[in-house]
């Protein structure tokens, strides 16, 4: 049986119903008006991530249960260490290589501050400075990083790595 969600309603208010697709669009466009992932955070950390993804996320890796998994996109490094942590569950040691154009201390939401006063910079985390996390600043697709991601995963000898696109989404090119 094929799950189609626009088959789903629900009444907002008497008369007003919307498809469950439509309830998921306005909720995604709330989460980015308002700047929500701000306020999300792991260990201190700001992890600028929908919880519920974080936690579809969780849910995957207890599945596939790789033991390196490879972040396009760290921001503010939040993530590599949700990550890392969840993998810590069912591997002693397992590997974060997470990769982004600017340091994880630069935060590009000018709301951020506001939103997590209690948040660290992930330097400041004791699992960054673990080996269990590397970040490789650049372009995903610069040649250098994806010898530099290729070369931890193979020095950490991965049997099994996930990766996850979660960048910048729009299309440009690097010179």
């Amino acid at each position: 049986m094929l799950f189609r969600s626009a088959n789903y309603t629900v009444e907002v208010s008497p008369g007003k119903t919307l498809t469950l697709d439509e309830n998921v669009y306005g909720y995604d466009l709330l989460f980015e008006a308002m700047h929500l992932f701000s306020y999300v955070s792991w260990g201190r950390v700001p992890m600028q991530q929908d919880p519920q993804d974080a936690m579809t996320i969780a849910d995957l890796l207890g599945r596939l249960q790789p033991d390196c998994f490879v972040e396009l996109g760290t921001n503010t490094g939040g993530g590599a260490i949700f990550y890392a942590e969840v993998m810590q569950h069912y591997v002693p040691r397992p590997l974060v290589v997470t990769i982004d154009v600017h340091v994880p201390t630069q935060n590009w939401d000018r709301f951020a501050s506001k939103a997590c006063p209690h948040c660290i910079p992930v330097t400041c985390h004791p699992l960054w400075n673990t080996g269990l996390i590397q970040f490789v600043q650049g372009y995903s697709q610069e040649p250098r990083v994806v010898e530099e991601v290729e070369g931890h995963l193979k020095a950490r000898q991965c049997r099994r790595t996930v990766v996850m696109h979660d960048s910048d989404h729009r299309r440009t090119t690097i010179e």
